[in-house]
């Protein structure tokens, strides 16, 4: 099952270093997923996956994973999972729209994991 993902790079503003993508392969220890770009091998990269389960109700639910760039081209990028953790998001906290759909997200800051 493919799902939407959000990216980010630590330390780049979100025009430099954020983008979208769906997930292809999704294990305890790595993520294939969809990219509009090349990542350098041993860049860390977050990644913020829309979870399809709803927890404590109805809260949208989000799998936030810190990883290193195994492979990357410019289609298509894997990572390896070092920290992993999910967040329930309220209706205040951060929408994963596609840059597509016209939507801007509600608190560009807010449901971040920081180590």
């Amino acid at each position: 099952m493919a799902l939407e993902l959000e990216y980010t790079i630590p330390g780049c503003s979100r025009a430099e270093g954020a983008g979208w993508g769906q997930t292809i392969d999704l294990s305890g220890s790595g993520l294939g997923f969809t990219t509009d770009r090349q990542f350098e091998i041993g860049q860390e990269l977050e990644v913020f996956v829309r979870w399809p389960v709803c927890r404590d109700g109805n809260a949208e639910t989000q799998l936030v994973l810190v990883g290193e760039v195994v492979r990357s081209d410019e289609t298509v990028t894997a990572i390896r999972i070092r920290r992993r953790q999910f967040r329930t998001l309220s209706s205040a906290t951060l929408r994963m729209d596609s840059p597509d759909d016209g939507a801007t997200p509600v608190d560009p800051g807010a449901g971040r994991f920081r180590a």
